[in-house]
């Protein structure tokens, strides 16, 4: 007979509520909790068992088993978004100055060692509440940037419509088929091994290889650009291995286009809308099936299985023939497109994605409080989610619009429509039409050429400051309505999931 002091597993068995019926939306006496959990999670990570993903579907056994209640739980998995926030930007800046590679292996080292934290705060009934906040913090900084210095490295070696969208579409597909996988059996593993730190562990060794992973790519890049003659594709000369250490200046945000800005508009809207509805996925599919958390977390799990099979060939199709502002394109693609410079490419999404992280906070807490004022009822709420989608419609097709060839006002959109063979005769076209800003003549390549229709007059240079300083304006709305989420306890946590990033 095992006591609490014998260590055979990571965990000793105890009563698992994996076949429970979901908790009841109520409190003891009756009164509707005045709590609304909202997760989602964001794959990224080579060959992903996301840490993020487990926490999530495993809820009801961490409650259950750290004595916490829902308020303190969302606590925990806002840790990320919160991180997320500030810090992306942070690391956009140096992955641009110093190049994917290394900071691959750095990121992914945070998120390795977060990951072992959270999985020792479950082993041998330590059920560490502290040490999962711990670990999740820890795993935050890497998690925050590590997709984004990825993406900086296939922009080194992959140019728009030759191969970059396919590259973005192939670790998506993988990415994901590792969350479903993770996300769909985290519960089925902790019912028949006794103890939700499995779970944890095995995430902590899928880290491990993404870790090895890293080390591994930035050896072989090493040994590429000394071997071999390899073009950097966002400037055009020799690849080095890192980037130029004096590549960045803060100056160059002026110089972002108006369609960057307006897809950032459009991510505030679609991303935050899409991603916080699928976050209530699981516990709304328990609540409606009155099932356990095995079938509520198949269930959630399925909007994952397209992009599985459809991100591949989405990312074959903008490849071959552009329509950025058309399909569904992935923003990782189209970001890298429509900035005037490439060499910004990770500043430019990092800023994206901080925003959006700020967006989700802010919806899924406000929608938590419509909940609760409407006696529980998610009509109202569902209301929010709308006027978000409507929001989103409407900036998508005023971007279809104006990169339409017979009304380019958004000469940056319009060239994310033509397809790489094509960018030749668009620009030559648009020249025609006058969209080179005023006081910029005499281009002798096409990448000067193309350089100078994508970046804002200098007339217009307040308009990015002006977006860059409502970027900010959002990040602390949702540093604020955080706090009120707290102050009325109700917490809006999501991590940005795949759609649209």
């Amino acid at each position: 007979m095992s006591t609490t002091n014998e260590k055979i597993r990571p965990g000793s068995p105890s009563p698992s509520p994996i076949d429970e019926k979901p908790p009841s939306p109520y409190k003891s006496d009756g009164e509707y909790s005045s709590v609304l959990v909202t997760e989602v999670r964001k794959p990224k990570l080579p060959m992903l068992w996301r840490i993020v993903g487990l926490i999530v579907a495993l809820k009801t056994t961490i409650i259950s088993h750290t004595h916490i209640n829902n308020s303190k739980f969302a606590t925990l998995v806002a840790v990320t978004n919160l991180v997320n926030t500030f810090l992306c930007i942070l690391l956009g800046f140096t992955i641009d100055k110093w190049g994917g590679q290394k900071l691959s292996v750095i990121l992914a080292f945070f998120h390795l060692a977060g990951s072992m934290i959270i999985a020792g705060a479950a082993t041998n009934n330590l059920n560490s509440f502290v040490l999962l906040v711990v670990g999740k913090v820890i795993a935050a900084i890497g998690d925050s940037s590590l997709d984004n210095a990825q993406h900086r490295i296939f922009s080194t070696y992959f140019a728009p419509g030759k191969g970059f969208a396919f590259s973005i579409g192939m670790i998506w597909s993988v990415a994901n088929l590792g969350q479903f996988v993770g996300q769909s059996t985290a519960n089925v593993i902790t019912r028949n091994l006794g103890s939700y730190a499995w779970s944890l562990w095995i995430s902590a060794i899928v880290s491990a290889f993404s870790f090895l992973c890293a080390i591994t790519l930035v050896v072989i890049d090493k040994g590429l650009s000394s071997r071999y003659h390899i073009t950097d594709q966002t400037n055009g000369g020799k690849h080095q291995g890192k980037t130029q250490s004096n590549i960045f200046s803060i100056k160059a945000l002026r110089k972002l286009s108006a369609t960057f800005w307006i897809i950032v508009a459009f991510a505030v809207f679609e991303n935050a809308g899409v991603q916080s509805f699928i976050s209530i996925s699981t516990q709304f599919a328990q609540q409606r099936l009155k099932k356990g958390a095995v079938i509520g977390g198949w269930v959630s799990s399925f909007y994952l299985l397209l992009p599985i099979g459809l991100t591949p060939f989405l990312g074959v199709w903008i490849d071959a023939f552009g329509n950025r502002c058309v399909t569904p394109a992935p923003q990782v693609e189209i970001v890298r497109q429509v900035i005037p410079d490439p060499r910004y490419f990770a500043t430019a999404f990092a800023i994206k994605k901080s925003v959006v992280q700020a967006s989700i906070v802010i919806i899924t807490t406000a929608a938590g409080k419509i909940q609760d004022d409407s006696g529980g009822s998610l009509d109202n709420a569902i209301s929010l989610w709308l006027a978000y989608a409507f929001a989103s419609v409407v900036i998508s097709s005023a971007l279809l619009v104006a990169g339409s060839p017979w009304w380019p006002i958004l000469p940056a959109a319009r060239l994310a429509q033509v397809p790489a063979k094509n960018t030749i005769a668009e620009v030559e076209r648009l020249d025609k039409l006058g969209s080179i800003p005023s006081g910029e003549e005499g281009f002798k390549t096409l990448k000067e050429r193309s350089y100078n229709l994508k970046i804002m007059g200098r007339n217009r240079g307040w308009v990015s400051w002006t977006m860059l300083a409502l970027s900010i304006g959002i990040m602390l709305l949702g540093w604020v309505m955080f706090g009120l989420g707290v102050f009325w306890g109700v917490h809006g946590n999501v991590v940005a999931g795949t759609t649209g990033e």
